[in-house]
This record gives C-alpha cells, structure tokens and sequence, in this order.
C-alpha cells in the first residue's frame, strides 16, 4: 500500500475538540453520548461494529464526520444507499465546515474525498484518498471477482442509513474489512422485515428527549373522518381540499408540500390532482434520470418549487428544512418508514418556524406493522410527534431488553445469534401435579441433563445450544439434523433444518391453582423424551379441556374462520371422522345437523391487541393454542404470562363463549364403570402403510381394551392377530387416563416405507385409539365425551325378528351345530335370511368371510346402474338356550360391527375383497350365493373386463351394518325397559352406541328373536 504523505485524520495534523467545557464543542445531546459511546466501545479490542440509533434531524452527519479522529484513521469508507446521500456527505467531508461551526476543529486542511461513483478500475488510485464515498453498488466485494481490494484499504468503516446493512451487498462489505472498526448509523433500528441489524448496539437517541430538548418540534394532525366519503377519489379529494387550504395560508407561504404515494402511478395521479387544485407539484422517484432527479431536488431546496409527490424518496437521509406540510394519502407499510417521514416534518429551523401539519384521512389503510399503534395515532386530537416517539422509543429499548435477556441462555456457537430468537407462539399446556413434601418444582436448580448438553444427539439430531434463563423458568434446546426429501434418495439434495425447542414453567399464584408448563416443540416424540430427560413428564398432565376453552373464550374475537369437530365415534377410511368448517363467521351458520354426533376439536379465531391483528387457535384435547405470530424471546415469556392468567382466572369477553351448543367434552379423571366394547385406531394410521415387523400391517390387528385389576386408572390393551384356534395376543400395554401407552412385556416395532421406526406405544401414544363404551362415553386421548342424553326408549332403527325354529342359539357357525349336534347353525339361517329378501338391483352376491380380520361374517353386495349396496352382517352366539336379555350378548358383537363401518367408505374394500376372495389375504372369503366370476370381475382381479372394475371406479356406496343376535328377544328387551331392568338398560346402551357410530355411514340394522 502506498504510505501518504499527509495523514489528515490524526490529532497532529488538525486539532479536534471532543469536549472542552459544557458549551464547546457545541455539540448537541445525541451527538454528545453517541461520541462517548464509540469511545467506550472502541476502547476495548474487538471489531464489532457498532450500532448508533439517533432519531432523523438530531445530527447524524456530525457524528459521521467526528468519528475518524476518535481512531486517527488513516483512511475511511462511508457506505451509503442513494446518490443523494453521496453527495450531501462527499460535501460535507471535503471542508469538514459542520465540525467547524460546532467549534470542534479549527480549520487547517481538508481530507481528499473520492464520491466513487463507478466500479474501481485500479485500486492503487483509491489509496490516495483518506475518504472514500461510495454505494454498495460501486464498492461492495461482491462486484469484483478476482480484482478484490487490500483487506486492510480502509480502518473505519461508517454505514450510513444503516438499516440497510442485512442486505449482501451491505453485509459483504463488513465482513471483507472485518479488521477495520466500524460505525452503523440509523434512525430506524428496526427493519421492515424484523431482520436484526448487525453489531452492538451502543447507542439509543430517545425520541421523547428530542422533543423536551426542542430538536424536534411538535406536529399539528389533520385527521380527517372517512366515514363520510365512500370512494378512495371521495379520500383524495377531501385530504387535497385541507392541504390546498393550509398551503394558502400565509403561516405557511414558504412551506414545502410532500404528497405521500404507494406507487408511482399513484404519485402520477395524485400530483395531476394537485395541479388541478392550482398547485405547482411535480413528481419524484427513483426511475427518472439523475439529472432530472437533481434537478428537482434543487428546485425545492431554493424554493422555485413548493410541491412534490414521492413514493420513496426525499425521506431517507434528504434534508429539506422547509417541509411543513405533508399529505399522507397512502400509509407506510411500517412504524419505521412513518418514524423517518415524521421525523422530517418535525425538524427545529429557526427559518421556518411556522407549524409542521400532517393531513390524512382516518381510513382502514393500515398495514400489520401498524395496527397495533394505529389507535394511538389516529385518536382524536393527537399529536403524532408525541405519540410516534413514545411508540418508537418503546420497541427500541424493547430489543435492547431482549438482548440482555437472551444472554441469559449462555453462550451460543458464533453462527447463533440468541437475540435473534423468535419462536412462534405455540404451545401445548400440561399441569404440573401437586408437590410432594420439600419436592423442588420443575427444572428450578437450573442444572441441564447430560443427555441434553450442546453436542448430544437427541432424536437423531443434533444439540447446537441449550440453556437456562437465570430464573431457570424456560429451557432453551436447538437442534440441527439433516433431512432428505421422500423422493430423492441420496444425499445430493440434504440439507440443514434447525429446530427450537422451549419448555416455560409458569409457578401458580394461588395454592388453588396448579403450576403450569408451556411446551413449544414440533414433534411429538422429542417433547417426549426432553420432558422424560427433564423428570417432568410424569409429573404433569395434559391441560384441562374446559379450563383451556375458557381461556380461549377469554379473547375478545372479531370473528370466527375456522371451527373443526370430532366425531365422538371415532372414524375410519373415507368416513367424517373429523369434519372442519372454514370462513369468516363460520360459528354463525353451523345447523344442528352439523354438530350433532360430534365434540370440539379446535377452534380458530381473529383477534385484535396491541401488536396488531392476529389468528389464535385451540385444541383443547391435544391441550394446543397457538397464534399466527412470532416474537422475541422477551415478548415471547410476556405472551406465556398472559396465557397462564387466563388460564388460571379467565375474564369474561363481550364476545362470550364460542359455540356453547357444542359438546367439549371433559378432561379423563377416571376410566367409566362400564366395560369398554370396541377400541379403534386413530383414522391417521389407518391404511397408511404402518408395518409391524414380523407380523404384518397395523391394519390387521384387532385392538380389544378392558380394565386392569389395578382399579380404574389404567385399561389393558391388548392386540389380537389370526382367527380362531390360532388367534393370539402379540402385544399387550397399559393406557393411562393421560393418554399415555406403556408396552406390558416385549414392545412392538412399527415403520413407514424407510421412515424412521418407532415402538407400537410410542405410536399410540402419538395417536390414541378412540375407546367407546357400554354407557355411550368415548374417550380420544385425555378427552372423554357423552354426546347422548338420557333417555328410556331404544334407538331409532330397524329392528327386525325371526323365530330361529330349528336353530341352536348357543351354535354361531355348522362346525359349533356339528359338534353340539342339536339343530342348524346360526349362519345357515343367516344364509337363508339374506337369500330370501328381495333384490335391490339385477346383481347379487352373498359372501361367507367369518374369521378374525374379518369384514364381517356375511356380506352382501348388490349392484343396479350406477348403485351400489353393500351389507355387513355380524352374527354371535347366544349365552342361553332361549332367548333373553344378555348383555354379554351384545357386547362383542357391537364393538365388530363398530369397528366394520370403516368398510363402507374405505376405497379400498374392492381390492381387499377380491384378495380375499382368491386367498391372497386372510380369511379367505367365499361366495354363497351368486356368481363367484362375475364378482372377481367387480373386484378387479379377474384379469380381464377392467372397466368393469370398482376398485377402479371407487363408486359411493349405501350401506348397511346389521347385528344378528338371536339370544336377544325384543319384547322382553322392550318390556324390561319399562320396568328399568339393568341389564336391558346396559343392552339400551350399548345398542344406542352401535346406532350413534354406524348412522353417519350405514344403515344400522338389529335383527334378533321376537
């Protein structure tokens, strides 16, 4: 590098003043603690830029030039993002006369200042300025491949309108001359998009003290009502008609008018307005040549001309001490961008002492960032440079707070940046069970697993931080793992995912009320294992259903989109089992018929606060609320705070509670007194692919629940594969009322295609079965639901009889009647039953599938046209020899017919059929009464006549599931409810269940003895 013959940035070559006395140097407040503060920072050996916030108008430029003498530098690079920029600092460096007025130098010299205003061709000519002014444009590394600067050209490094900074261009440029200090100047800390601006942030201006120090004056608003106009022209003219007549005023004779648009057709537009009104207004944006761009510029700093309209430009960095008189048709799309243009407007000129006014209308053009602050502004007889300041102060020191409360999580890896951190508002509830004696609450001594230490592998991923806030009340976890799409299977195409996972203990402020833990993590299985790793999964419990939904009911909603309803009988393949309804007001419309059968599975609402609008959702049964937002790690336990007072007192709202005629269900204390009689799997894992290793498909297990001699906390589950003499149980566990699965004995292995497998009560955990019960309860996870009333009758469905002359009640098939030797089967009757009705289309076929796996022991397919019929008949043996009121009759037979239903809408009962029909799967199924062929060829597997094909066409089906039990007699059944018998009342029960579940897919049907 050439050595310069003069260093004019050096204390012995002009003699710079920082403080001499209270009045000399004349610096203002800001420019004074921004100064000292750079001192501070620089005084320490790092690089880290450093990061100075002063509100537009209290002296920036100052400060930009002062800060080469902090360093003596020897050469300096200022980085600016506009021409117009480039120039006014270029100026101001070549004869440093600011610094002199203020008195902090003498005079002696003037540096030599290159405004680079094209690419370098040579950098040996650069060294020969001790300022260099540039864009990123001309002078970012990013530009010059392999003809790149001297690492160590510049020692200071100045980023003006540092806001900028994220941009690559902008951040190449620090990262290059990382070796040189550097200043990053702004008056909006806070991007548009919430990206965090680098370096530290050493110094904040407050708005509000620039006002008591008069370096900003006050603003006088014209808020104009809206409401009187309809048109957006209707809005134009009204706020040109105010303007026009505050412009004509004499106050304001040598004002400035600036029309603010949101596009350069508008600023067209709108400009075209204004000359109509008689005022001379041209139009100025980033698109016009630089020298008709200069050329305007220079006509309103002189005065020739009074008028612009902007859509971008005169805001960032221009000053024009004359605007007093804004027009603000379209808003900003953000607080900072509204801080800089009042900041302009608000700018002390002792030459243009007359009022600053700011006109616009009072309308609904008021984007995200803005809705939460919008009310302050626009309220009545608001002074926009009092409410701005206090807005914008608030949010700066906001992020100066999360900063220091994100160090509290320990020291990240250089790549993380904690204060970065912003989770998004979702969270499952649990509540911590009562403490036992000295027990110490959850994760309070702060110490972090071995197992969840950065570096340990957790799931198959990577642990890069974790920690504890200093009241060890939230635990911080971030993991990296490589993820590979489904459909690319080879590493060419994997990539990173990072993943943050925090669990937040809210302590009870009453002894009433439980603690609270707030688990915000995306896979199911992790927060399992970091809640075990932490001890606190046994000691809490999903929230509880009611006391969440009145949590939720607490907001006050502007409107309802979303409203989704489980069916409260559980669901299979192509059945409702959950049926959502979307749309703004959705809660309005929903008819009885919609709600009927079914409890609330989540709701999702609009909302309004202070922030802005937003979503926020519930589950009540899976304990979720979430909301469409994310905030800083500071905001983020603000937002838990108030979720846990609503959850522990929740206010009344005038919006009151949603859907009140919908059934909630509540939260699983206890198991039911009565007997479980059907269990079936969540439709998610129904059809799906799920593979047991060694035994098969999940699908073809069948699930039976009963109580464990433990008492009423826990169910036996029990998985069942083959059919009679070799049906055996392969799998056991218990199911707590938490919803959790616990393998009793030797677990079971379940996978997906090559997903990653897990063990049977891990899945069912995820996913648990729905259980039903005798009384008309079910259970889905740690709900319970009973969405029947009371009643004597029994169901309204068909019930048909038949006097079974001849037939062993005690004999269900011809091997059972064999054996006994004492009449017909109960099948063969069953046979001759459904024989002997009358066709309902030109197509008939009765088929024997009686086994365990079975669809059912008879069914019966009928085709006419386009309609297609399909019957599910289960039959079961009597526990009598005469026909009674059993309800061991029942209860079997119920829970196969329950669980059958799926096959009416699955659409793949065809396929399955058609192997079964051909013993390609188990039990084999064989036709009794029609042409076995012709049924091949509607299967699908007869090899021939494809077109014909249901499994192809997956038609709509009508259909019926049907009980046969002819050890129940109906006129005893009826005449024992009369008279309250128990046993028919259980029978009532269980008969009303089989109803309530079939009837929203088949035709429920019950045909027993006379």
């Amino acid at each position: 590098m050439t050595d310069l013959q003069s260093n004019l940035f050096s204390f012995e070559n002009i003699r710079f003043t920082l403080f001499e006395s209270a009045a000399k140097p004349q610096w203002r407040s800001p420019q004074r603690g921004a100064l000292a503060a750079l001192l501070a920072h620089w005084s320490l050996p790092r690089t880290t830029p450093a990061l100075v916030s002063l509100p537009t108008g209290t002296g920036k430029s100052a400060i930009a030039l002062a800060a080469p003498f902090l360093l003596s530098a020897k050469r300096v690079l200022v980085v600016v993002p506009s021409v117009e920029l480039r120039e006014q600092l270029s100026e101001a460096f070549v004869d440093l006369s600011l610094l002199q007025r203020i008195g902090a130098i003498d005079g002696g010299g003037a540096p030599r200042v290159l405004e680079l205003k094209a690419r370098v061709q040579d950098w040996v000519n650069v060294e020969q300025y001790e300022v260099v002014v540039a864009s990123p444009g001309t002078i970012s590394p990013v530009h010059y491949g392999n003809m790149q600067p001297p690492v160590d050209l510049f020692d200071l490094i100045i980023i003006d309108e540092a806001h900028h900074s994220t941009a690559p261009t902008w951040r190449a440029i620090l990262e290059y001359f990382g070796q040189a200090k550097s200043v990053l100047l702004t008056a909006t800390p806070r991007r548009l998009d919430g990206q965090r601006l680098p370096g530290e942030h050493v110094y904040h201006y407050p708005l509000r003290q620039a006002l008591e120090e008069r370096i900003f004056k006050p603003i006088q608003p014209v808020i104009l009502d809206q409401s009187r106009w309809g048109s957006r022209d209707d809005t134009d003219r009204a706020v040109l008609e105010a303007t026009v007549g505050i412009l004509g005023t004499g106050e304001h004779a040598t004002s400035t008018l600036l029309v603010r648009a949101a596009s350069r057709q508008r600023a067209t537009q709108l400009a075209a307005l204004y000359r109509t009104a008689g005022v001379n207004i041209e139009v100025l944006h980033s698109g016009m040549s630089g020298t008709r761009q200069r050329q305007i510029t220079s006509d309103l700093r002189c005065g020739r001309l009074r008028a612009v309209a902007v859509v971008g430009m005169l805001i960032e960095g221009f000053d024009l001490p004359s605007l007093r008189l804004i027009a603000y048709h379209d808003k900003h799309r953000s607080l900072p961008a509204t801080a800089q243009l009042i900041g302009r407007l608000a700018r002390v000129d002792d030459k243009y002492p007359q009022s600053s006014v700011l006109v616009t209308a009072k309308d609904i053009d008021v984007y995200p960032e803005l809705q939460g602050v919008v009310r302050k502004l626009y309220g009545e007889d608001q002074d926009w440079a009092v409410i701005l300041p206090g807005i914008i102060d608030d949010e700066v020191q906001s992020h100066r707070d999360n900063r220091q409360y994100a160090r509290q999580f320990g020291d990240a890896p250089p790549h993380l940046t904690l204060d970065a951190v912003q989770p998004l508002r979702r969270v499952v509830i649990r509540e911590l069970r009562p403490r036992i004696h000295a027990m110490p609450r959850a994760f309070e001594d702060g110490v972090i697993p071995e197992d969840l230490r950065e570096g340990k592998a957790l799931r198959g991923k990577l642990i890069l931080h974790s920690g504890f806030n200093s009241a060890c009340t939230t635990f911080m976890v971030i993991t990296e793992s490589v993820e590979r799409p489904a459909w690319h299977n080879a590493p060419g195409l994997d990539a990173s995912r990072y993943q943050l996972h925090l669990i937040t203990r809210r302590d009870a402020t009453r002894t009433d009320r439980p603690d609270l833990l707030f688990v915000n993590v995306e896979d199911n299985g992790l927060s399992r294992d970091l809640l075990d790793l932490l001890d606190i999964r046994q000691r809490s419990d999903l929230a509880d259903p009611g006391k969440l939904q009145a949590a939720f009911d607490s907001f006050t909603r502007q409107s309802v989109s979303s409203v989704g309803l489980r069916n409260n009988y559980g669901g299979s393949t192509g059945t409702t089992s959950y049926r959502m309804f979307a749309g703004k007001g959705v809660d309005r419309g929903l008819r009885e018929v919609d709600t009927a059968y079914g409890s609330l599975g989540h709701a999702m609402i609009q909302v309004a606060d202070d922030e802005g609008t937003f979503t926020a959702g519930v589950a009540t049964a899976k304990g979720k609320y979430w909301e469409t937002r994310y905030s800083p790690l500071l905001r983020y336990e603000a937002f838990v705070d108030d979720l846990a007072e609503r959850y522990w007192f929740p206010p009344g709202a005038q919006t009151g509670q949603l859907l009140p005629q919908v059934n909630r269900g509540t939260r699983l204390m206890a198991w039911p007194v009565e007997l479980p009689i059907a269990v079936e799997l969540d439709p998610a894992l129904i059809g799906m692919g799920w593979t047991i290793e060694d035994v098969g498909p999940l699908d073809t297990l069948e699930f039976e629940a009963d109580m464990l001699q433990s008492g009423h906390d826990e169910l036996l589950l029990q998985a069942f594969t083959g059919s009679g003499d070799s049906r055996r149980a392969v799998w056991a566990g218990s199911l707590d009322v938490a919803a959790e699965v616990t393998a009793i004995g030797h677990d079971l292995v379940v996978g997906r295609g090559y997903g990653v497998a897990v063990s049977l009560s891990d899945l069912l955990t995820d996913r648990p079965p729905t259980i039903f019960f005798g009384n008309g309860d079910t259970v889905h996870g740690t709900v319970i639901v009973n969405s029947r009333s009371t009643t004597r009758s029994l169901p309204n469905m068909e019930f048909s009889t038949l006097g079974w002359t001849g037939v062993n009640l005690e004999a269900e098939t011809r091997k059972k009647a064999a054996e006994k030797g004492d009449g017909r089967s109960i099948h063969e009757e069953l046979e001759n039953y459904l024989n002997g009705q009358p066709k309902r289309g030109r197509h008939r076929w009765i088929v024997h599938n009686d086994g365990g796996g079975e669809f059912a022991d008879y069914i019966v397919v009928e085709i006419e046209g386009t309609t297609v019929s399909v019957g599910l008949w289960h039959a079961k043996y009597a526990g009598g020899k005469k026909p009674s009121v059993r309800v061991m009759d029942l209860q079997e037979v119920v829970a196969q017919a329950i669980k059958s239903r799926r096959w009416v809408t699955d659409p793949g009962f065809w396929n399955e059929l058609g192997k079964r029909l051909t013993g390609a799967s188990k039990p084999k199924a064989t036709v009794v009464h029609g042409r076995r062929s012709q049924l091949l060829v509607v299967c699908g597997v007869a090899g021939r006549a494809e077109s014909l094909s249901l499994a192809r066409s997956r038609p709509l089906v009508q259909g019926t599931v049907a009980i046969v039990q002819p050890g129940l007699s109906c006129k005893k059944l009826r005449a024992h409810l009369d008279s309250e018998n128990l046993s028919a009342m259980q029978v009532r029960d269980l008969l009303s269940v089989f109803h309530d579940s079939v009837l929203q897919v088949a035709r429920p049907v019950m045909l027993c003895s006379e």
